[in-house]
């Protein structure tokens, strides 16, 4: 039986570049959502902060053999398409959320 997983990339948005990599990042999701095992019901949350904008982008993939599918196949061409010009205005952590029960 799968089980849903969420892969959540938080991400740390400097203030030159928020509106071009906001339109950018629309993009993405969307080319991340016809991948294989992503379901087309990725969040997109605004965190708290005080050093400008924040974000949490949350997508939904069916298992995680799906997850382990994209890191090994996409992942790398994927973080690659990021504009040379947003790399020194972003920063990036990554997790894996599975269900958990208690």
């Amino acid at each position: 039986m799968s089980t849903l997983i969420i892969y959540e990339v938080n991400i740390e948005v400097g203030e030159p570049i928020q509106r071009e990599f906001l339109s950018w990042l629309t993009d993405h999701i969307q080319q991340m959502e016809k991948l294989p095992g992503f379901l087309p019901k990725t969040e997109v949350l605004k965190l708290e902060s005080e050093q400008g904008l924040d974000l949490s982008i949350r997508y939904h993939l069916q298992s995680m053999i799906a997850m382990e599918g994209y890191f090994a196949e996409n992942a790398e061409r994927m973080r690659g398409d990021l504009p040379e010009n947003f790399k020194s205005h972003l920063k990036f952590s990554r997790r894996v959320l599975q269900p958990y029960k208690l």
